[in-house]
């Protein structure tokens, strides 16, 4: 299972994914089974290309930047990841910085 704040499916191209804000007022509980929970997903297995991902800001419990985004549960098997790249060809993306910190 997964989630996504942002998601882009196959067939998508030179999309621009900029200045937002992703956080979470509470706790993310998480009942059973094994979960993907990001930001940003880009899934494109057939035509990748043009993307434009740029100051963005992943994590806290604000908009204003403060606070920790929390996930939870007793059998919680998963893992975030701010930003996924699946089914990139011809290259990889470049680093990113991440400013100040990944909260």
């Amino acid at each position: 299972m997964a989630s996504a704040g942002i998601y882009s499916g196959n067939g998508a191209t030179a999309n621009t994914i900029t200045n937002n804000k992703f956080y979470q007022t509470g706790t993310r509980t998480f009942a059973t089974g094994t979960f993907l929970h990001c930001a940003i997903q880009v899934n494109n297995t057939a035509s990748a290309a043009g993307f434009t991902i740029t100051g963005n800001t992943i994590g806290y419990a604000s908009s204003t930047q403060t606070g920790t985004y929390t996930l939870a549960g007793a059998t919680f098997a998963g893992k975030f990841n701010a930003i996924v790249f699946s089914g990139l060809t011809g290259g990889a993306p470049p680093p990113f910085p991440i400013t100040p910190s990944l909260q």
